[in-house]
């Protein structure tokens, strides 16, 4: 990687009219953060009124998600260097649960004024700033190239949508210096935008936190005492809002068909049991509460899933399965989950927050998608009968053909280090 060049001046001249812009509209903002609950907590970080840590790599990680790829990159640097001080920032206070819990340190990212970012990178003083998948600050970015600091996007994606937000900005926003793209689509969408950036494309970090050991065994799954092995059940994970009355109609017209099979249905958010209850009594469907269970589940029986934490166990005790989310635009849930547990899934046509996985996952028939409720009784219907272990064995040999995100972003990381040494 070649040595950092300075903005030019044409370059700093637009930064700047649009930084003291952009820094005009946070006053008003920066006034209301203390009413507004969700950022309440570290609101002495976000504001910059205490020192922060210094060190040598910072990396920003904005919520869950990237706080479990942060943790990924920062374990790895460590081991191999374990004199490299690392920091790792966050937005929200579950990413910064999730961090603490991995021994990482921690600290809330400041709002993007610049005064605030100013102090930050002051008080931290990185030789090497990253930033996961894709947050573009306009001070933050402009802080570190005036700074001198290198700043990488590593795992970078970037969707339509997101691209036609900052096509407006791309001739204001500070290139960072590097982009690790997760595709070729991404790339060309951050090599439009950033024209000035290296840009590379990487395999996707997420797949290294992918390492399922295999279905969980009947005699050891926790269910057992509920759900008998030969029992016909057809699992609805993670059901949202917006598609829950397609479910049910699905769930209506398939045991009108097959009387024996047992459903169970869990949604999104517990909070949605009680109208649940009654969407059920309203199209005259018996149902169960999962917590009202002391016998095992009878076939043709419906269990409304009113408990946290079970949903996999279930997955490896269905025959088949469909994972919400996706039949109305919320992006779609986890639908490797049941691949894990060596059952096909069935999606609908929005899995947005999945695309990084590919769409290989429909080519090698691992994953079946619908497009609507019609199709995905039918699919149902037309199920047959699979050996959990060969899907499972397809899953792995499948996820081997897409690691390798961690040494390439490290590798990448090092050639910086050679550079800028801490």
């Amino acid at each position: 990687m070649k040595k950092i060049n300075k903005l030019t001046s044409n370059k700093t001249f637009k930064n700047s009219f649009f930084l003291s812009c952009y820094n005009l509209l946070w006053f008003p903002l920066l006034f209301t953060t203390p009413f507004i609950p969700k950022i309440k907590t570290g609101l002495k970080q976000r504001l910059s009124l205490i020192p922060f840590p210094k060190a040598d790599i910072l990396i920003q990680a904005a919520s869950v998600g990237e706080a479990y790829l942060a943790i990924l990159l920062a374990k790895k640097i460590q081991k191999i260097n374990p004199s490299i001080k690392i920091l790792v920032s966050t937005h929200t206070a579950q990413g910064l649960e999730v961090l603490k819990k991995a021994n990482i340190k921690t600290v809330f990212f400041p709002f993007d004024f610049l005064p605030l970012i100013k102090k930050f990178l002051n008080n931290v003083a990185p030789k090497i700033t990253i930033v996961l998948e894709t947050e573009i600050w306009p001070n933050f970015y402009f802080e570190c190239k005036k700074k001198n600091i290198p700043l990488i996007i590593i795992n970078g994606r970037m969707s339509r949508k997101t691209f036609t937000h900052y096509l407006i900005l791309k001739n204001f926003i500070s290139p960072p210096d590097a982009i690790l793209a997760i595709s070729e689509d991404d790339a060309k969408r951050f090599n439009f935008i950033f024209q000035d950036s290296e840009v590379k494309i990487m395999p996707n970090l997420k797949f290294e936190n992918i390492n399922p050991k295999g279905p969980i065994p009947y005699i050891k799954n926790p269910l057992n005492s509920i759900i008998s092995p030969n029992l016909k059940l057809i699992v609805f994970g993670s059901i949202r809002l917006a598609e829950q009355d397609d479910i049910l109609w699905v769930i209506k017209h398939y045991k009108n068909k097959h009387p024996k099979t047992a459903f169970t249905i869990f949604p999104r958010h517990l909070n949605r049991i009680n109208d649940l209850e009654k969407k059920l009594k309203e199209m005259n469907l018996p149902y169960t509460l999962r917590s009202k269970l002391k016998d095992k589940i009878k076939p043709g029986s419906i269990i409304l899933w009113d408990k946290i934490g079970e949903l996999v166990f279930t997955y490896a005790l269905a025959q088949k399965a469909f994972v919400g989310g996706s039949l109305a635009p919320y992006g779609g849930q986890n639908f490797l989950e049941p691949l894990s547990q060596g059952i096909k899934p069935i999606i609908g046509p929005y899995w947005t927050n999945f695309t990084w996985v590919g769409e290989e996952v429909f080519n090698l028939n691992l994953v079946k998608k619908v497009k609507n409720k019609q199709e995905l009784l039918t699919c149902l219907e037309n199920s047959s009968h699979f050996n959990r272990s060969k899907i499972f064995q397809k899953f792995t040999t499948y996820l081997k053909t897409k690691k390798g995100g961690l040494n390439f972003a490290i590798n990448y990381i090092n050639s910086i280090l050679r550079i800028y040494p801490c």
